[in-house]
Order: structure tokens, then sequence, then C-alpha cells
């Protein structure tokens, strides 16, 4: 018997510079709560929705990737908004292409999964996605 066809998240792409600050903290001897709960904002607020946003600001913002990145990350409510009105709105899909996901496919016949992820990926002619 065939099993149930399920799709998890398994995976996405994150700013290394988020990474690098909660490291940076959780490296110390000893850290403050207060710096604990920064650490969690942090590493809750990876995602690559601020990673999309900073790449549509570069063009138009005189300030260095990096800092336009650390924006984002501080606020991620904003950037998604951001997001939603370049794509959707604007119809400037090419930051999208910024942002990756990986997801763990199970249950189903591995070949029609496989056949049908090839043809999703050819209509949409998306590069970031191959099997």
């Amino acid at each position: 018997m065939e099993s149930p066809l399920e799709v998890k998240l398994s995976g996405f792409n994150v700013d290394v510079d988020g990474l690098k600050e909660a490291e940076y903290i959780l490296e110390k001897e000893d850290f403050s709560e207060r710096e604990r709960y920064e650490v969690l904002h942090i590493l809750r607020n990876l995602t690559p929705e601020t990673i999309s946003a900073s790449a549509a600001r570069i063009s138009k913002d005189p300030r260095p990737i990096n800092e336009l990145r650390k924006d984002a990350r501080k606020d991620v409510k904003k950037a998604r908004e951001s997001n939603k009105a370049i794509i959707f709105a604007m119809g400037h899909k090419s930051i999208a292409e910024h942002a990756f996901f990986n997801f763990a496919i199970t249950g189903g016949k591995i070949t029609e999964i496989y056949k049908n992820g090839r043809e999703f990926c050819d209509s949409k002619r998306n590069p970031g996605i191959f099997f």
C-alpha cells in the first residue's frame, strides 16, 4: 500500500551575519538574560525574507548590503511587507530568487514526485531548484 504524500520544510537560507551575531553572544563565558533573549530574537528571525528584502533595496539605498541586511533582520515584519509589495504589487519577482527553501518529500510514488517537481520547475523557470 502506498503511503500518503507528505511535504515538510527541511531548510532554508539564512543571513550569515545574523548567525555570527548570535554566536558572538553565546561564546561569552557568561551572558545576561537580556543577551539570551537577544539571541533568541536573532535565531527566531533568521529567514530568507530578510535577504530578498535587502537585495531589493540595494539599487535605491547607498548603504552597504550588510547594513541593509541588518536593518531587515531587525524588522522582519517590515521586510515581509516590502517583499510582498515589490513582488506582487510592483511585479519585480527577481528578488524572490534570493530565497531558497528545501523540502523533504515522502510517501507517494517517487517517480511521480520527481516528474511533477520537474514539470513545476520548468513551468516556473526556477533555476534554484534541481532534481
